[in-house]
């Protein structure tokens, strides 16, 4: 697979639990199911689970890495939306579905919440705040530094097993 298709894959993979703006953007309200069953550790587990086993049909075996990077890139958005503040109900994330329907939500968050239009018109348009390119940029800011350390961990661990 090409580097471009690999980075696209993650991409899709780190933001898969937001493809529930998509049913809502058909009926018109794009918020409507939001932070659903999408961002539960119960779907990060089926979706790395299906991505493998599409992953799978291309390799002769079942191997452990594409799980657990696809798992590990699904995790980290619901990670992410359970530090920020969430001002929409339902408020927090469903984290243990389907084993809890209860929603979860830090005591103490550490980023901003994302402002977006209700209205499908809106919507797209909304996401291109100054507020929102500043919450996205503490994300970064948090999130890279350990991105770089698994990076050097992972080039460390190659190198030596050589």
């Amino acid at each position: 697979m090409a580097r471009r298709q690999v980075i696209a894959l993650y991409l899709l993979a780190a933001n898969a639990p937001d493809l529930d703006f998509i049913p809502g953007l058909m009926v018109g309200e794009p918020n409507r199911f939001h932070h659903g069953v999408s961002h539960s550790i119960g779907l990060a587990l089926l979706f790395a689970i299906a991505v493998s086993l599409l992953l799978r049909l291309r390799q002769s075996e079942w191997r452990w890495k594409p799980f657990l990077v696809f798992l590990g890139l699904y995790l980290s958005h619901l990670l992410l939306d359970y530090f920020a503040e969430d001002h929409s109900a339902p408020y927090g994330v469903p984290l243990f579905w389907p084993a809890s329907p209860a929603y979860y939500m830090s005591p103490v968050p550490l980023f901003s919440d994302i402002h977006r239009s209700n209205a499908t018109a809106d919507f797209f348009p909304s996401l291109f705040s100054a507020h929102n390119l500043w919450s996205v940029s503490l994300e970064c800011l948090v999130i890279v530094p350990f991105l770089l350390l698994a990076c050097a961990l992972m080039k460390r661990m190659r190198s030596e097993s050589r």
